[in-house]
C-alpha cells in the first residue's frame, strides 16, 4: 500500500510539473504573439511613412521639372 502511495505522489508531483511547464508554454507562446503584434504595427506605420515620403518626393520632382 506504501508503494502505492509512493507512486500517486510521484504522479501527483510529475503532474504539477507538466502544468507548470504548459502555464510557462503557454506564457511564452502569448508574449511571441504580443511581439509579432507590435511588430507589425511598426513595419504598417513605416510602410505608411515611405509612401507618404515616396508621394512628396514624386511631387518635388515633378515641381523641380516644372520650373525649369
Amino acid at each position: 500500500m506504501q508503494d502505492l502511495e509512493r507512486r500517486n505522489q510521484e504522479v501527483k508531483a510529475k503532474l504539477a510539473e507538466v502544468r507548470k511547464n504548459l502555464a510557462e508554454t503557454k506564457a511564452d507562446r502569448d508574449d511571441i504573439f504580443h511581439r509579432l503584434d507590435m511588430a507589425e504595427q511598426i513595419i504598417a506605420a513605416q510602410n505608411a511613412e515611405l509612401k507618404e515620403m515616396r508621394s512628396a518626393n514624386r511631387k518635388l520632382g515633378l515641381e523641380t521639372r516644372s520650373s525649369q
